[in-house]
């Protein structure tokens, strides 16, 4: 929030048309959310089902992660989840209904960093990940098929260095 009045300080003073737009100090001085401060986080782990929500959670989602396994209760998981990114699917209905995440690959590399922390770049999640979010956005199958493509497409694009390096070893 800091850094963020900072950056929009600095463009205010270099062009006039933003500065009459200094009432955005007031309107960004309480959180949108209150779910995101640290009193609302610390009610949360004081709640009934606090125990059951792993420490990934609370530091991704704070106290919206009780929000986070109460979407798993609704809908339950279909695949097991990879070690580090507990109740993946709920993640990502999360971050769909919460997080205006509106394609995969938005939440694929960058809301949950699932390519560049498993060994196989999450690639064996990708056709679970698009039935959640073909389910939860109501998507066609040729929509669905498009998203894998670019998803599949991307991880490609995001690897070439190391097939690059690998051939410039040998």
């Amino acid at each position: 929030r800091t850094m963020a009045l900072e950056i929009v300080d600095f463009a205010s003073a270099k062009n006039p048309a933003l500065q009459s737009r200094a009432s955005y100090r007031f309107s960004t001085a309480v959180p949108i959310n209150d779910r995101t401060t640290v009193e609302a986080l610390t009610r949360a782990q004081q709640h009934p089902k606090a125990s059951e929500v792993e420490s990934e959670l609370w530091e991704r989602y704070g106290a919206e992660a009780l929000e986070v396994i109460q979407l798993e209760a609704e809908h339950p998981a279909t695949l097991s989840s990879p070690q580090g990114f507990p109740r993946i699917e709920a993640q990502l209905r999360f971050s769909i209904r919460k997080g205006m995440v509106l394609n995969l690959e938005d939440f694929y590399f960058r809301r949950v960093p699932l390519y560049l922390a498993l060994k196989d770049h999450g690639a064996a999640l990708v056709d679970p990940l698009l039935a959640v979010w073909s389910e939860e956005l109501e998507k066609s199958q040729e929509q669905v098929q498009e998203q894998k493509r670019s998803i599949l497409a991307e991880i490609q694009s995001r690897s070439a260095w190391i097939q690059s390096i690998s051939s410039h070893s040998s």
